[in-house]
């Protein structure tokens, strides 16, 4: 059996007191955990930006020039110079020096040179 007792009512608190203690405590609790050193910075990326990256002309990611890597591996046949001659031909350029872009559209024609669909030759 459960009893009750019973309590005086205690007297209505606004909503704007208690926000204000609640935003008062827990402002002391962020102020008290906050650190004076501001947080490290990430090291900039010298690999993923061309030598005009001042313009923005960023160079394929490390990701994309592995994967470019290894479905040259998979073809038969192909090796880095007839690559290079071929993005040349294409893109004006050589392989190291391809955009996000160039990147992406010579990954799918390695592709579709690995499925048999296009030739790459320069």
């Amino acid at each position: 059996m459960t009893t009750f007792t019973n309590t005086a009512p205690t007297a209505p608190v606004s909503f704007d007191v208690l926000y204000s203690n609640a935003t008062s405590q827990t402002r002391s609790t962020v102020q008290s955990n906050a650190t004076t050193e501001p947080a490290p910075r990430q090291e900039y990326r010298q690999d993923y930006r061309s030598d005009n990256s001042t313009s923005g002309n960023r160079i394929a990611s490390p990701k994309q020039q592995q994967f470019i890597a290894s479905l040259v591996k998979g073809i038969k046949g192909l090796n880095w110079k007839t690559l290079d001659n071929y993005c040349s031909v294409q893109f004006g350029k050589n392989t190291s020096q391809l955009t996000p872009k160039e990147a992406s559209a010579l990954i799918d024609d390695l592709k579709a040179a690995k499925d048999g669909r296009k030739e790459i030759a320069a």
